[in-house]
């Protein structure tokens, strides 16, 4: 929540220059899907990145947990050579602003 409406210049791997990374406020909806994004979650890292964090397209599918029968959102982060994935409670994804959008 930390990161939440604030605006970032940030060196992607592989990119040339830096780039401006706006994240999400309370409140905001969700960037579209395959929106390129950075993503700020402890639980996240992608190999040549730095822990908790992961960029690349915004991907997302609605799960349902086989042991409880509760819904979960499956974020996931994708780009050549590199894709994770987070799952998160439904009203966690709802409350979730560690989304930024490359702009």
């Amino acid at each position: 929540q930390e990161l939440a409406g604030r605006a970032f210049s940030v060196w992607l791997p592989g990119e040339a220059e830096a780039r401006k990374v706006r994240f999400m406020a309370v409140g905001d909806p969700k960037p579209p899907k395959n929106t390129r994004v950075v993503v700020a979650h402890p639980d996240l890292s992608q190999p040549d990145g730095v822990p908790g964090f992961a960029h690349g397209e915004l991907g997302w599918s609605e799960l349902q947990d086989a042991e409880t029968g509760e819904p979960r959102i499956n974020l996931k982060v994708r780009r050549p050579g590199a894709a994770t994935s987070l799952q998160l409670s439904k009203s966690e994804w709802e409350a979730f602003c560690g989304i930024g959008a490359v702009v």
